[in-house]
């Protein structure tokens, strides 16, 4: 739960040597992720975290995305399965991050316009070299923001973008 997320995000600040952390399904809460987050401002080390189903939404998910503005060393981020529908925020961290080449944000309840406000943070992002958006329905549905997906991508070949439906891969 958050307490044990501040006991963690205590020992993050300061620990050089972990590299993975793994916190999916913890019930972290609101308060759990603002503790992370400020860990992650300082940590140098950490290279993957995943924050998974742990009921977020936009408002607990938000700080451990903006952490990434000043994180230099984190290159994955699992944040599945959290109720995100704003991908605003998202956005605008994958257009700041120099280390992030992972994103992972499937199961997430995004509106129709998450598929554009991605689209534009991708084009200047020359990190990130994949992003799971698997069963993001209401992105998904958004037939124009896919076909503006899938235009940055066709410029930005560094970067795949995936998801799964009905148990296949599918590439953007």
């Amino acid at each position: 739960g958050p307490d044990g997320a501040f006991s963690i995000a205590t020992a993050l600040k300061t620990n050089k040597g972990l590299k993975e952390l793994n916190l999916k399904d913890n019930q972290i809460g609101v308060k759990g992720s603002i503790s992370i987050s400020e860990a992650l401002k300082t940590n140098k080390s950490l290279l993957s975290i995943n924050i998974s189903e742990n009921r977020l939404g936009d408002e607990g998910s938000m700080p451990v995305v903006d952490a990434l503005r000043n994180n230099l060393t984190l290159e994955r981020l699992e944040i599945t399965s959290n109720g995100i529908g704003d991908a605003t925020f998202l956005a605008k961290a994958l257009d700041v991050t120099s280390s992030l080449k992972h994103l992972n944000v499937g199961y997430n309840v995004f509106n129709s316009s998450g598929a554009f406000v991605i689209a534009d943070a991708l084009r200047n992002n020359i990190k990130l070299s994949c992003l799971d958006i698997t069963r993001c329905e209401n992105l998904l549905n958004c037939k124009e923001g896919i076909v503006k997906l899938q235009n940055i991508v066709q410029g930005n070949k560094k970067v795949k973008v995936f998801f799964e439906d009905l148990g296949r891969v599918q590439f953007i």
